[in-house]
């Protein structure tokens, strides 16, 4: 079945984030996206991503963490 839709949640620890990136065109159905606003130096941040198709939502990835640099560049 063909992705209708993803659903992307990403946190700090300090609540849920869910972007949702929807539809079947480009770049909706790519498999990147790139968060760069709201973050933090030195800071781990967690990301898991779920696809929908016809039959509704699936489950949600395994949590993926991700840590900023202390010194960008």
């Amino acid at each position: 079945m063909p992705i209708l839709s993803y659903n992307l949640v990403w946190d700090a620890g300090t609540g849920v984030c869910n972007i949702d990136l929807v539809g079947n065109a480009i770049p909706y159905t790519q498999l990147s996206y790139i968060v760069t606003q709201g973050l933090y130096v030195d800071k781990t941040y967690s990301f898991m991503l779920r696809a929908q198709n016809i039959y509704g939502w699936g489950e949600f990835s395994y949590v993926s963490y991700i840590r900023t640099s202390d010194s960008p560049g």
